[in-house]
């Protein structure tokens, strides 16, 4: 048996770890179109909104002495990417947004119709209102 004083944690990247919070905000500008410069300021208004998306873009790094079975839960539950995705709620879609179109779709008159319409409905849901 163990106790989690048999647990050893060491933080092996904090340097990086410093800037948490302005890599957080410059990960977070993407999603709300917001100037770089702004980072720190989105980083903790982020994170005290509980908006944690943005912490995707950095890496604690840890090297962690523990028995082999608690690794194996530990080592289940990582995801090991990074996603980044402009949000469509935060930034105004009316001129920029489109949809791929099949080759197939494009040469069928009425099916390329059909998509524009609908290319059409989805600019106007995303809309920011103004």
């Amino acid at each position: 048996m163990y106790s989690i004083d048999d647990i050893k944690v060491e933080l092996l990247n904090p340097e990086e770890v410093k800037n948490f919070i302005k890599n957080h905000g410059i990960f977070a500008c993407e999603c709300y179109q917001t100037p770089e410069k702004f980072a720190e300021r989105v980083g903790m208004s982020c994170l005290v909104e509980g908006h944690t998306s943005g912490s995707r873009a950095d890496m604690f790094k840890f090297r962690i002495h523990c028995p082999r079975y608690c690794a194996d839960q530990v080592m289940r539950h990582s995801v090991g990417t990074a996603i980044n995705c402009q949000s469509q709620r935060y930034v105004d879609m009316d001129n920029n947004f489109s949809i791929f179109v099949p080759e197939d779709v494009w040469n069928d008159n009425v099916l390329r119709q059909e998509y524009r319409a609908y290319e059409n409905e989805c600019r106007d849901r995303y809309r920011f209102a103004k």
